[in-house]
């Protein structure tokens, strides 16, 4: 199983990409919005991870464009967010 991790921290990518790894998940990672939809793309992933809080595009943007296209829009995502719980209604 493929699974696109979006990740714009490095720290956060190398954890998901070792504990995925571990348990025997094929990873490929992104760390911005336009880098992630030409992953989605070219990698045609099973499952994606996604950030939030992206410095090029927000996470919703992304996760937006990923419902709207054809081929991604099954993908199961896992939408991940530091956000306190004042901003998680956003």
């Amino acid at each position: 199983m493929k699974i696109l991790v979006i990740e714009d921290s490095k720290f956060m990518q190398l954890a998901l990409d070792r504990i995925l790894r571990k348990h025997g998940y094929e990873v490929i990672s992104a760390s911005d919005g336009g880098e992630s939809l030409q992953m989605e793309r070219q990698s045609c992933p099973d499952a994606v991870l996604l950030d939030m809080m992206l410095p090029s595009m927000p996470g919703t943007s992304i996760l937006r464009a990923l419902k709207h296209t054809p081929l991604a829009a099954n993908i199961p995502t896992v939408v991940l967010s530091g956000l306190s719980d004042r901003n998680r209604k956003r």
